[in-house]
């Protein structure tokens, strides 16, 4: 297994290539167009006008996050004949600080890949319920090496990224640390891919990742997780429910399964959030247990 810097880009030879999705961003910012759109029509004059303030100011983020998208280092996993490069920094966060955030693993040092689908609810607005399901690909990895992977996510964690203006410069945006990253790693030995989950739709879809990658290593069968509703989780599930919201960038929905569950203000949810994150940066911070053993 190697490490490589941030900026290196395997994908000119490689069989297939997994990025993150672009376009559903260009369907997201036509449906909040829409919105006032239509109480334009139905003459709600003063609505409108909050409707279209409110997408005029995500247009030029989220168009922003679409030209980012298409650059070369929009990219996750590339699969070679020798091997498989994961990228451990998304796109989004491209002009962070570089360091050691692009892995090589040969087939040699992977025992297995399966499909992992978890299936929960947090609470909404109204603390009434919502259900998400989040995509995985779990990698067994052999390597001695594979803790590096912790270690490299946790140093990558604690960058500051540039802050970015929009408008000419009339508004400047402080972008904080990297708060988003497409892997996590998981016990001692599974590196967790994150095909659907949170801000992350990678394509093609896991089904095309499983059948390439299949022909270098074993596919171990599918593995379900269902959480009960948010409500009636014991402490423990609950705590791990938030814990595993902010490790996939889902701020808000952790701020606000808080709210409901604990009562908490928003300022304190905000401040309980940041806590776990600046904790999953530290050095000492543990990995996540294992959610099922491999089986076939």
């Amino acid at each position: 297994m190697q490490f490589h810097p941030s900026g290196t880009t395997p994908t000119h030879d490689a069989e297939i290539v997994f990025r993150d999705a672009r376009w559903h961003l260009m369907i997201l910012l036509a449906i909040f167009w829409s919105i006032p759109v239509f109480w334009w029509k139905v003459h709600a004059t003063w609505i409108a006008y909050a409707c279209g303030a409110l997408a005029a100011l995500l247009t030029l983020p989220m168009l922003a996050s679409w030209r980012r998208r298409g650059r070369p280092d929009n990219w996750v996993l590339a699969i070679h004949r020798d091997g498989l490069w994961v990228n451990l920094r998304s796109c989004e966060f491209g002009d962070a600080p570089a360091g050691d955030t692009v892995a090589f693993i040969p087939y040699s040092e992977m025992s297995a890949v399966r499909k992992t689908v978890h299936r929960y609810t947090t609470a909404n607005s109204d603390s009434e319920v919502t259900h998400h399901r989040s995509v995985y690909a779990d990698i067994q990895i052999t390597s001695p090496d594979a803790s590096q992977f912790l270690a490299l996510l946790q140093a990558d964690r604690r960058r500051s990224v540039p802050s970015r203006s929009y408008f000419g410069g009339v508004v400047s945006v402080s972008s904080g640390r990297i708060n988003r990253q497409p892997v996590d790693f998981l016990g001692n030995d599974l590196l967790r891919v994150k095909f659907s989950a949170g801000n992350f739709a990678l394509r093609p879809r896991i089904g095309r990742f499983l059948r390439a990658l299949g022909q270098y290593v074993r596919v171990g069968d599918e593995l379900k997780i269902a959480n009960e509703h948010w409500r009636d989780l014991d402490d423990a599930d609950f705590d791990q429910l938030v814990h595993d919201l902010v490790r996939d960038g889902q701020d808000v929905k952790a701020i606000q399964s808080l709210k409901s569950r604990r009562g908490m203000s928003t300022t304190q949810a905000h401040a309980f959030v940041e806590e776990l994150r600046r904790q999953l940066a530290t050095p000492d911070a543990v990995a996540r247990d294992v959610d099922g053993a491999f089986t076939s």
